[in-house]
């Protein structure tokens, strides 16, 4: 717990005295904390859900004071409730989901019950009951047709609920249209049945309709219609089948459709008998509706696989009380597969299992277009086959499926298999098939299958895995560091793997051909011999390039280490450059680093396919940040990093000397793996640095107080938007991203110096908010760190603030890349370095106005990420845009801009990849749907600009950044050269800038960068005129709707001759109170 300064007790002695009529607050009279439970209903139907709301909280008088952060477990002895467990929101608020069994044998109360618990203090618990029960089920039993003028008529209703009879079942039933009831029973017999004696009108044709309600106790109620109608002779029944395709695929399917008639007119309630001389029918009984239809499904199954053809003959046997008839028709099948335009796609949560654990899978089945054959009936099942193809598991996740267009299906997360007490290892290939009905024919499969391991032994184990990323200057260091772990390394109680790349390394990484194999795999071997390797090479790439600044290369070497080295424990070290939240890993010769967004895809894919890490280390620079851990989160258990920039090794051989001393009574639990990699770092090199170690699962309490303290932050602005800045004024400021600037400043300092500037405005009863709320972050803060090196000055994490607007500007997108722009504190950021308009200035409104435009164009840009392989990159970007012009009187050009944001600065015009633009006229609305692919495997950023007719920025949204896999485009980019008439030249003068392009390409000119990106103009020739002296780039993009072309031009505008830059002068006299006199010169 942070101790609270004299300064912050007088403040809380001040609240408890002077806002006794404030807001509620929790006093010592409270009482509770009390669990309440609302939502659930006295009685639900089986198969069905209900949500249901817990809310903890203190009870002071009458007032109710809910508590965050409480954990709530729900439990039920009949049925699911999900989520397990939940955390309280900000009001005590959290939500869970009961969901009935799908059967029982009678109705049975079902008792849900929840538990609050924080820290160790157990709350009182509460609990709620439902009745599960079956909706009541009622079917009338006679003729549809009856002759005007004719006998009385018996019918009976028959009542049911879970397929068995209702007695006691209490009806009420009303006759709507002709005819009239003669009697009817009001309560069913021990059979569910009831009569009704129904008289048909004397004269004239038309319709009678039952409608009757039926109740029961304990029961759903429900209610069933039943129409009559009434001719004047009743014609012989006549039955019809048709298909509604005229052929059908093997494996295929299609709807048939009886039609029961007599005369003209439709026969309600006839029961329709089916056969077919070979397939699946969904039903071999149904009965008509209203229309006198009956519709079923036809699947073409056979008996063995393969594509097979002939003509099925289809019969349908209709009857209405006494009356039958009879049909049949002939449905060719050809001897094709069905055609199935799909997506299938399965996810794991662990994949590398040990005895206890379960194999968890979420699998999605959609129909992505409209060229989809009809399939009925099928079923989608989860294979596991051992190494020789023989299945070991199959088990069914859903069945009777139809593909229709529009189906979309997913499973949830599920437990298909838990791994016995005591199993043999095995390997697996991993399947999800859409299988055929008759279970003989699959339709699909995965486009790869996954693999699942299952271990007898090892789930203790540790394979420590080192990434290093020495394609760089860094390269000696790393033979040096790998040198000095030989001497420690652990002789069979663990494993250490080396994944290393350098750049051209010494002799002995040359082979006999003296051809150098860029990256190499390594197991730590005990070697006491100076500068040289004894380790084990066990593997080594290829003479080709690597590039060890990507995040899938991360993945690789886990995948690849977890396979050489299964483990039930992992964990990884990042060796190399760091730079905060901007990343990690320079690959020199790659010209590419690792994002943080990239390295959390990687490992959240490790997690899936073997195992969540459980620590994280970085033996780098800066990586202790915020902004890396809250990224991270779900990555690991723990992470180990250094707040500011070091050099000297984290991982060093006083470290490998303690883990080896667990052994071989025990093995170090993941803290303690942690732990001991900074106790043997201070034991090498004392406290040095600043290294941490977060407990990972902490960081969500720590993101809810964050987002909590922002957000009443942007509610209490003003006076609250000045404290931002000047606590960041009050502390010492750490190296930036690559040692660039001073761009980083410590969390816990930082936030410490807000709250106190916040402290001054605790009598405003909306800032007091945001003051409480620090103080929660600050516990949270402490909780979240749960080891480290104390170096004076730095308290263990750092964050980004930026020194000034131009340094955010320039970090809006890399920023974004971590932080979501709709985080609290990224508002926050923002607003402290754009500003927010006027007080009493629209917010719909431009700021500075600008001439006709009255309200900003853009509102909310929907966009729609297609990733078809779930490989974290999508394929295409959907966008669905609405410019609304109504209220304004000027015209707008939109500019949607997809950018590069990869391995360079990223983000700037020279990485743009695609260009679209047109006019939206004033006065109009106007929808646009683009879909945008990137021509390269990057990372882009979506920006949208809105400007004027002569080229002024209205309005400009950063969208997004997406990760997008490669969609090469057609044919060469266009040819473009651009020239200017003379690069130097004095204000004042005028400059011909020429754009030479192939016929058909689309021209775009900016012809000064400091007015902001505009369109001056679309000629192959442009002239401008500069008045201001400077530096001037000029940009011209080129476009052939497919690819663009960016080219720049470097002027210099000379001040003119004659002319001298103004000196401003300002005096000022004070002439009386509240006057003076001011001289501007």
């Amino acid at each position: 717990m942070r101790p609270k300064t004299s300064r912050l007790l007088a403040i809380t002695i001040i609240i408890a005295m002077l806002l006794s009529t404030a807001s509620p607050v929790v006093t010592a009279a409270a009482t509770g904390p009390f669990v309440d439970i609302t939502g659930i209903n006295a009685q639900i139907e089986v198969g069905t859900d209900t949500g249901f709301t817990i809310r903890v909280y203190m009870l002071d008088g009458t007032d109710k004071t809910g508590m965050a952060l409480v954990t709530v477990t729900a439990s039920t002895d009949l049925g699911t409730v999900t989520p397990a467990s939940d955390i309280t929101d900000v009001n005590g608020y959290c939500y869970f989901n009961y969901e009935a069994p799908a059967s029982i044998d009678e109705p049975v109360e079902a008792t849900v019950t929840v538990v609050a618990q924080q820290g160790s203090e157990p709350y009182p618990s509460n609990y709620e009951t439902t009745l599960v029960t079956y909706r009541l089920v009622g079917e009338v039993i006679g003729p549809a047709q009856v002759v005007a003028g004719g006998p009385n008529v018996d019918y009976v209703v028959h009542v049911t609920a879970g397929g068995e009879p209702i007695d006691q079942a209490s009806l009420t039933t009303i006759l709507y249209g002709k005819g009239s009831i003669v009697s009817k029973q009001s309560h069913t017999d021990a059979n569910g049945n009831a009569s009704i004696v129904y008289a048909p009108p004397a004269t004239g044709t038309g319709q009678g309709n039952f409608m009757i309600q039926m109740g029961r106790s304990g029961y759903e109620r429900a209610s069933v219609a039943f129409f009559i109608q009434i001719v004047g002779s009743l014609e012989p029944l006549v039955v019809t089948v048709t298909s509604d395709v005229e052929d059908v695929p093997s494996w295929g399917s299609c709807n048939l459709t009886a039609s029961v008639k007599r005369g003209e007119s439709p026969v309600a309630g006839a029961t329709v008998d089916w056969a077919v001389t070979q397939g699946w029918l969904q039903t071999t009984s149904s009965t008509t509706g209203a229309g006198g239809t009956a519709r079923i499904q036809y699947t073409a199954v056979a008996d063995e696989d393969g594509d097979w053809s002939g003509d099925v003959t289809v019969t349908v046997d209709a009857a209405s009380g006494l009356d039958t008839a009879s049909n049949t028709t002939t449905l060719p099948v050809l001897a094709r597969a069905p055609v199935l335009d799909t997506y299938l796609y399965c996810r794991l949560d662990g994949a590398q299992l040990f005895p206890g654990e379960h194999l968890t899978v979420n699998v999605t089945l959609s129909n992505t277009g409209d060229g989809s054959d009809f399939v009925a009936g099928f079923s989608v099942d989860l294979v596991l086959r051992d190494v020789v193809e023989a299945e070991f598991l199959r088990t069914t996740l859903i069945s009777g499926q139809s593909l229709v267009e529009g189906y979309t299906w997913n499973s949830g997360w599920r437990v298909p298999y838990t791994v016995p007490a005591s199993p043999v290892t095995a390997n697996y290939t991993l399947d999800v098939e859409v299988v055929s009905v008759n279970g003989v024919h699959v339709y699909q499969s995965l486009p790869e299958p996954g693999e699942v391991s299952v271990h007898a032994e090892g789930k203790d184990d540790w394979t420590i895995m080192v990434y290093i990323a020495a394609d760089n200057n860094l390269a000696a260091m790393a033979d040096y560091m790998v040198d000095m772990l030989e001497k420690q390394a652990p002789q069979g109680e663990y494993t250490v793997l080396l994944n290393w790349e350098r750049t051209r390394p010494p002799d002995q990484w040359l082979d006999e051909d003296n051809n150098w194999y860029v990256m190499r795999r390594y197991e730590l071997a005990r070697d006491r011999t100076s500068r040289s390797i004894g380790s084990e090479l066990v593997y080594r790439h290829p003479p080709q390039p690597y590039n060890s600044g990507l995040g899938e290369s991360v993945y690789d070497f886990l995948v690849w280490g977890s396979s050489y080295a299964p483990a039930g424990r992992y964990a990884l070290v990042m060796w190399d450059h760091g730079g905060a939240y901007a990343g990690m890993c320079s690959d020199d010769r790659e010209d590419d680093d690792i994002k943080i967004w990239e390295l959390g895809n990687a490992l959240r894919d490790f997690s899936a396919d073997r195992r969540k890490l459980e620590v994280l280390a970085f033996d780098m620079c800066l990586e202790s940040s915020l902004e890396v851990a809250v990224r991270l989160k779900n990555a690991a258990s723990y992470m180990v990093a250094s707040e500011i920039t070091i050099d000297r090794d984290l991982l060093v051989p006083e470290t490998l000397e303690l883990l080896n001393a667990y052994y071989p009574a025990s093995s170090p639990t993941p803290i303690q793996l942690a732990t001991d990699m900074i106790a043997g770092f201070a034991d090498r090199h004392g406290n040095m640095f600043p290294f941490t170690v977060i407990d990972l699962a902490r960081v969500d309490a720590f993101v809810l107080a964050w987002d909590d303290m922002g957000q009443h932050i942007l509610d209490a602005w003003d006076p609250l938007g000045e404290c931002v800045l000047a606590a960041y004024m009050d502390v010492d400021r750490i190296e930036g991203p690559y040692s660039e600037t001073f761009w980083l400043v410590d969390a816990r300092q930082y936030f410490t110096r807000l709250s106190d500037e916040m402290s001054s405005y605790v009598l405003d009863p909306v800032a007091r908010e945001a003051f409480f709320a620090s103080e929660d972050l600050l516990e949270a803060l402490d909780d979240m760190v749960v080891n480290g090196l104390p170096v004076e000055g730095y308290d263990g994490v750092n964050m980004f603030f930026p020194p000034n607007g131009d340094i955010w500007a320039d970090q809006f997108l890399e920023y974004m890349n971590v932080i979501s722009p709709l985080h609290p504190w990224f508002m926050v950021m923002d607003y402290t370095w754009n500003g927010l308009p006027e007080d009493d200035q629209d917010p719909d409104m431009p700021w500075p106005p600008i001439p006709g435009i009255f309200t900003y164009p853009i509102d909310d840009p929907q966009v729609l990420e297609i990733d078809e392989d779930d490989d974290g990159h999508s394929e295409v970007i959907e966008l669905d845009l609405v410019v609304d012009q109504e209220n304004n009187t000027g015209l707008v050009q939109v500019l949607v801009d997809l950018l590069s944001f990869g391995a360079g600065r990223g983000g700037a015009i020279e990485d743009l990849h695609g260009r679209t633009v047109w006019t939206v006229p004033a006065g109009t609305r106007e929808a646009k749907h683009l879909e945008l692919t990137s021509p390269s495997y990057d990372t882009n950023s979506l920006v949208i600009t809105v400007l004027t007719e002569d080229g002024q920025l209205v309005q400009r949204r950063h969208v997004g950044q997406f990760p997008m896999n490669a969609t090469p485009p057609a044919g060469a980019p266009p040819t473009l050269a651009v020239s200017a008439s003379a690069t130097e030249f004095e204000a004042g003068g005028t400059v011909t800038m020429t754009a030479v392009a192939e016929e058909g390409v689309t021209i775009w000119w900016d012809v000064d960068h400091r007015d902001g990106l505009g369109i001056d103009g679309t000629d192959a020739s442009l002239d401008a005129t500069y008045r201001r002296p400077g530096a001037v780039v000029v940009t011209c993009i080129a476009s052939d709707g497919s690819q663009v072309v960016v080219r720049r031009l470097n002027l210099t505008v000379q001040v003119a001759a004659g002319n001298s830059d103004p000196v401003p002068g300002l005096e000022a006299e004070q002439t009386g109170p509240l006057e003076a006199t001011l001289d501007a010169s």
